[in-house]
């Protein structure tokens, strides 16, 4: 079967025709009003770009996974609750579309995408981001806006490759430590979420934290969401804002342990940190927490023996 014999099937499932057109460059769907329907050919004759955005899709047409040479597929504003394993067969995949559907879970299938650069999975039903998305090595755009995601899986700090990430209007209370190892990023949204403490892994990236509506300009736009820490007027006063409040704060912190704390609610406190972090081993404990700020405080009482403390607590 041929991919234009595949075309032909695709109409007949749609009820209209799909128009060969020059190029679907650029496309990226704002607010559902995306409508491009239709195919591009490659200099082979083969189908290198396909478009059935809103076609009232309510499954994924399967034929489309004989498209062997399709680079991008455009699917916004369907009803696709779910995809067919086969979507795995889409090996030259580099953009994938999904916006404005009904998607609530991805399939393991789907990450075997290892050539996607562009994924929009905006306006959706996710409520979990599944630690396969690592596989996706090529990504530099990944929009997940309009979602019901809780939390990122830690795993989200190995797309090494990423320029853009969109997490509006999700239910996010925290981001994973691991969001700082996302070098690249030029551009994350935030907005809309339900962060109440500003996470400080995002102050070592290299960007300018922003509390406005100008959403093309780089940096972390954060606005909307209900930040106790630092509060709301602190946030909006930009990063060297944000990192001043955090360094008093530790300070503060600090000069309150040294005066307070006695050993007994030391090993409390470091008994919590191990069972809340799921540390099975005193070297896995000392690789994961040095350098951070609470060892920092801890070390700075002086008077107390941190280290035989953490020896007593993985003590058999």
């Amino acid at each position: 079967m041929s991919d234009l014999d595949i075309i032909a099937q695709l109409e007949q499932l749609i009820g209209k025709e799909l128009n060969k057109i020059h190029s679907f460059t650029g496309v990226i769907c704002i607010g559902g009003e995306f409508s491009f329907v239709g195919y591009q050919l490659n200099t082979q004759g083969q189908i290198s770009e396909l478009g059935l955005n809103h076609c009232k899709l309510k499954e994924f047409p399967r034929e489309i996974c004989k498209l062997q040479q399709l680079e991008k597929l455009y699917l916004n504003g369907n009803q696709l609750s779910h995809l067919p394993k086969e979507i795995g067969k889409l090996q030259r995949l580099k953009v994938f579309e999904l916006g404005f559907n009904r998607l609530s879970h991805l399939s393991k299938e789907f990450f075997q995408l290892r050539q996607l650069e562009q994924l929009h999975l905006g306006s959706n039903k996710l409520s979990y981001l599944p630690k396969e998305i690592c596989k996706l090595q090529q990504l530099r755009i990944l929009f997940l806006e309009n979602n019901q995601l809780p939390q990122l899986s830690k795993e989200i700090g190995q797309l090494q490759q990423l320029q853009t990430l969109d997490l509006s209007s999700n239910q996010l209370t925290g981001l994973p430590r691991e969001i700082y190892q996302l070098q690249q990023l030029q551009w994350l949204y935030l907005r809309n979420n339900k962060l109440t403490q500003f996470p400080k892994e995002l102050l070592k990236l290299d960007l300018e934290v922003k509390w406005d509506k100008e959403w093309f300009e780089s940096g972390i736009h954060v606005e909307d969401n209900p930040f106790q820490i630092p509060p709301v007027e602190i946030v909006k006063q930009g990063k060297q804002a944000i990192i001043d409040y955090y360094d008093k704060l530790d300070l503060q912190q600090e000069k309150h342990l040294k005066e307070e704390l006695t050993e007994s609610e030391v090993l409390e406190f470091l008994r919590k940190l191990v069972g809340t972090q799921k540390i099975p081993d005193e070297k896995t404990f000392w690789r994961q927490f040095k350098g951070s700020i609470e060892l920092k405080i801890l070390f700075a009482l002086g008077s107390i023996d941190i280290k035989k403390l953490v020896r007593m607590l993985f003590k058999k």
